[in-house]
This record gives structure tokens, C-alpha cells and sequence, in this order.
């Protein structure tokens, strides 16, 4: 195997994703929207966040269980889709990713999707901000169960934490991370029957802060993101104001950083 080393190796073929997705996309009627840094660093930089490494994409979860339903029978290979369906999956949400590539994931499931594009499905949120507010808590609280099957345990983190993450692993050894990941996926659709007037990304948005008027997706309108174009939620602006506050500035240098850690490579 050959690492990839580079940032911009690493981006040429998440685009190269990107644009097979907007591609199947386009071809079987499926409408989708840039996502949560992806959409920001579109919106503010035309392109990734300097210091950001990955492309995060949405869609309704009509749209993204059509997509989940006929991708595997029409589209081919180098891509593969990865979902909660399959067994020892660990995340709430779809991955497009690359065969030809394997990626080592820094959780203790470690699986592999090599490189990668995320699939996040949009749900609906209650109307009722108490409602709202434990509706979030209790996705919250499986993605807590989640987070802390996944972590691993490292040197720089201290006695005290490994401890606390050892005895979470060992109270947790009866519950897969693929079927927390399903509770998750489960309990976000519960109001998708109710024609609410908020949504968002509630298997892995941030808390109260995915919630989002569902008018903000009423359509779409083309963004450039790395010189071409496609699409955000036509009320992009509602969408990132709600998700990062004044979102056209800058954080601090010290925040500046990539949150991720992963050793990807080519396989051949």
C-alpha cells in the first residue's frame, strides 16, 4: 500500500467523489445539498476551509433512502456505499467511498470505507421548543453511548480518562456500535410523519443548533465549491447562521485546525 501523504491528494479524490455523487445524482432525480464545512467553506472560501479536509453533503430522508435504495444497483465501481444496514457499521448515516483506497479510522471499530464523502439525511424536528429541546436530549444521549463505544484509549488523554473510557467499553460490551447506530437512525424520524416547520440534520447535527426552519430547503441554488458548481439550500444563509452563528467570520487561529485524524492509502 501507498499512503496518501498530501492534503491535496487527499481532496483530489474526495472531489472526484463529489462529483460522481453529483453525477448519480442529477441522473436519478435525487436533490441534495452541500453540507455543514463543506457548505461554509463554498459560501466563504468557494472552496474547503483552509484548514478542513472532507466533504459533508445532506438531503431529505425521502431522498436519502431512494439514494440508499437504488445505489447499490446502479452504480458502479470504484464506489461503494456504506450504511447502517450493514453489519458493524458504526456511524447514523451513509458514506460514499472509494475501494481502491482504505482508510484506518481513529475509533476502535476502525471500518473501513477508504476515502470518503458523508451522507447526512435530514429529519424533522417538533414545532414545540420543549419538545425540541428533549427530542435532542435523547438523540444526544445515544450519540453519548456512540462516542463513547468508538473512543479509544491514548496515552496523551490521561489515567483518569482511559479509565472512564475503559469502564464505558466494558458497560457497554452487550450494545454494537451498529445498533446504537440504528437507535439513532430510529429515533430521528420520529416526527418526519408531522408536517413541522423545523428540520435539520438530527443524527449527527449539534444539538439545539441543527434546527433549522425546514423553508431554508425549500430548493436549491448552485454554489462554487473548488471551481465548480453545485448546489446549496436555496436558504443557505438561515442554514449556516443556525449551525455557526456569524459565520462569515474567521474563528480564532488556535481553532484553526483539523479534527481528524485518519491514515488513509492507496491499496495497490
Amino acid at each position: 500500500m501507498r499512503e496518501i501523504q498530501t492534503s491535496a491528494e487527499l481532496k483530489a479524490i474526495q472531489l472526484d467523489i463529489l462529483r460522481h455523487i453529483e453525477a448519480f445524482c442529477k441522473a436519478h432525480g435525487i436533490t441534495y445539498f452541500l453540507s455543514s464545512g463543506t457548505l461554509l467553506g463554498a459560501i466563504r472560501h468557494k472552496g474547503y476551509i483552509p484548514w478542513d479536509d472532507d466533504i459533508d453533503i445532506m438531503m431529505s430522508r425521502e431522498e436519502y433512502d431512494k439514494l440508499l435504495k437504488i445505489y447499490p444497483q446502479q452504480a458502479t465501481t470504484p464506489y461503494k456505499i456504506y450504511t447502517p444496514a450493514d453489519a458493524n457499521y458504526p456511524f447514523p448515516f451513509a458514506k460514499i467511498g472509494d475501494t481502491r483506497t482504505t482508510i484506518r479510522e481513529a475509533s476502535v471499530s476502525a471500518y473501513d470505507t477508504g476515502v470518503n464523502v458523508d451522507i447526512f439525511p435530514m429529519d424533522h424536528f417538533p414545532d414545540d421548543a420543549k419538545e425540541q429541546k428533549s427530542f435532542v436530549k435523547r438523540i444526544q444521549f445515544f450519540r453519548n453511548l456512540l462516542e463513547i463505544k468508538e473512543l479509544k484509549t491514548k496515552a496523551s488523554r490521561g489515567i483518569i480518562k482511559n479509565a472512564i473510557t475503559i469502564a464505558g467499553h466494558i458497560v457497554l460490551t452487550p450494545i454494537s456500535s451498529n445498533s446504537l447506530a440504528n437507535k439513532i437512525n430510529k429515533a430521528a424520524q420520529k416526527y418526519n410523519s408531522q408536517d413541522t416547520h423545523y428540520m435539520g440534520n438530527v443524527v449527527w447535527g449539534v444539538g439545539l443548533r441543527a434546527i433549522v426552519p425546514s423553508q431554508a430547503f425549500a430548493g436549491t441554488t448552485p454554489v462554487t465549491f473548488e471551481g465548480e458548481e453545485y448546489p446549496a439550500p436555496v436558504g443557505y444563509d438561515a442554514y449556516l447562521s443556525c449551525a455557526y452563528g456569524d459565520y462569515m467570520q474567521l474563528p480564532p487561529k488556535e481553532k484553526q485546525v483539523t479534527h481528524h485524524a485518519n491514515n488513509v492509502y492507496w491499496k495497490d
